[in-house]
Parts: structure tokens; sequence; C-alpha cells
């Protein structure tokens, strides 16, 4: 079946964590009021991630357990599990973008927003 097979992507460690960040909002979000299937699909493609950071050989060398930030980090998701996580990512860098139009020029918040959205855009160029 077209969208269960998969698909392998290398990613950086901070995309894939930036990815895991969104995913984890997304479960929490989900949990409280929203869709638990999505909830919990967003907590397995993590379990996916923890798994691949668990076998990677410079696990521990970056931040927090991590490797550094720019090693390549070898994930397999299915296709639809790719489509996921890329769907929770624009949804993410949607809201961020209008957080960051709205926000006050030269503030510490609006320079927040604008890193969330580089490393947003990144992600999506990635995938």
């Amino acid at each position: 079946m077209a969208g269960h097979e998969v698909v392998r992507k290398v990613l950086s460690v901070r995309q894939w964590q930036t990815i895991d960040a969104i995913l984890d909002n997304l479960a929490a979000t989900e949990q409280v009021d929203g869709d638990p299937s999505a909830a919990q699909r967003a907590g397995r493609l993590r379990e996916v991630g923890w798994d691949a950071l668990h076998s990677h050989p410079q696990a521990g060398q970056g931040t927090a357990g991590w490797p550094p930030d720019d090693s390549p980090f070898d994930v397999a998701l299915t296709a639809d599990d790719w489509d996921f996580a890329r769907l929770a990512v624009e949804r993410s860098t949607a809201v961020i973008r209008i957080l960051h139009a709205d926000s006050e020029p030269d503030s510490r918040v609006r320079q927040v927003h604008a890193a969330a959205l580089a490393l947003g855009e990144d992600v999506l160029d990635a995938l």
C-alpha cells in the first residue's frame, strides 16, 4: 500500500529535535482537548526518534544526551508518518509566523520567533 512503505531520511540532529519538539507539543495539545489518536501517533513517532538516538554512534556527545546538533540523524518512518510530521511542522511554523508578525519590533520575543521560524523552515526544506 502506498504510504505504508518505510522511508529513511537523514536529517541533522537539530532538525529531528525540532520535529520532536513539535510532536511533543502536538501530543500534549491533542491529549488534553483534541484527537487522542493524533496524540498517540505523535508519541509513537517521537519513540522512533528515541530509538534512533539510542543507536546513534555519537549519542551523548551533544546537549542533553543527544549527538552534536549537526550530526546526521537517520530516521525511518512510513510515508504516511512523514506526511503527518511534515503537516505538524507546517502548522507549527504557520502559527509562529503569525506570532512573529504580531510581536514588537526589536523585542526578545521577536528574536525567539525568528529563530523558531528559521528552524521550522529548515526542517520543511529537509522534508
